[in-house]
């Protein structure tokens, strides 16, 4: 396992500034909740968390690589409806849900996932707010959605997380390296 304050080279790339993970993005966080802790080791402590989350999620595009990188894969946009009762948990609104088939209470969610003839994972995730509750702040703020956070549909939503996520620009060489390494790797050993 690697030490938290380890990188590796392809962690830090032009995007870090830009994307929500990246280097600039935490520094900014970081100067943002300062004022919600009176001392410097939880607020140390809360940032240390944030930089433990973005280490997994590029060890998570690592792995799904590594695994089940291919030439022949694809991303794979997809939002879901969950349905619920009651209007208090965040992007609850009645709208169209693919689960039900219909307009309904429910929250959408927008989904990335990656898809190769080895498998499929997960990679992220993002909910759809409807307008009814990015124009409503006091909502917003009562759900704990952060008041930066406004309307997108959900195409919009899908482009963003694309954006957040490095994978549209780097996971079709990736994948071609780690496979042409594979196959390299099981040509040699047919010919041992």
């Amino acid at each position: 396992m690697r030490p938290m304050n380890e990188s590796t080279p392809d962690m830090v790339d032009q995007d870090t500034s830009v994307v929500p993970g990246g280097a600039a993005y935490l520094h900014d966080l970081e100067r943002r909740l300062a004022p919600y802790f009176e001392r410097d080791e939880p607020r140390q402590r809360a940032m240390a968390y944030l930089r433990g989350l973005q280490a997994v999620r590029d060890e998570l595009r690592r792995d799904v690589l590594q695994h089940l990188g291919d030439p022949e894969a694809v991303l794979v946009l997809d939002e879901t409806g969950f349905l619920k009762k009651g209007r208090h948990s965040a992007g609850v609104a009645r709208q169209y849900s693919g689960t039900a088939g219909m307009v309904d209470n429910c929250q959408v969610g927008v989904f990335l996932g990656y898809a190769s003839p080895l498998g499929h994972a997960l990679l992220d995730r993002e909910l759809s707010l409807p307008e009814e509750w990015t124009d409503d702040r006091e909502r917003c703020q009562h759900a704990g959605i952060p008041a930066d956070r406004h309307f997108a549909t959900m195409p919009q939503t899908a482009h963003q997380i694309l954006a957040w996520s490095h994978w549209r620009r780097r996971h079709q060489a990736s994948a071609k390296h780690d496979h042409d390494k594979r196959r390299g790797a099981e040509v040699e050993a047919l010919a041992a």
